[in-house]
């Protein structure tokens, strides 16, 4: 099982590696840095629910996806500038 949290921790640094890559390549789509963040979201949640069945996890994955897609329809100044907010 240890081997395993492993894996999923290496597999979210790869993900997150590659989505700062995909925001620095101007050839690659921006739709590529949100499937990385799906998918970086579906190995935290395998990650911290190791035992559950791999349906749950995509149940929950997709749950979080999708409330942070229409949290993004809240639209106001103060929340907007925190999600300029980018790491350099």
């Amino acid at each position: 099982m240890k081997t395993s949290r492993i894996v999923y921790v290496g597999l979210i640094s790869l993900i997150i590696l590659l989505g700062i890559l995909s925001r620095r390549i101007s050839i690659i789509p921006l739709s590529v840095g949100d499937v990385l963040w799906a998918m970086m979201i579906f190995f935290i949640v395998r990650l911290l629910f190791i035992d559950s069945s791999v349906r749950l996890i995509v149940l929950i994955s997709l749950s979080i996806c999708y409330l942070v897609e229409i949290s993004q329809l809240y639209q106001e100044e103060w929340i907007n500038s925190i999600r300029q907010t980018i790491l350099r």
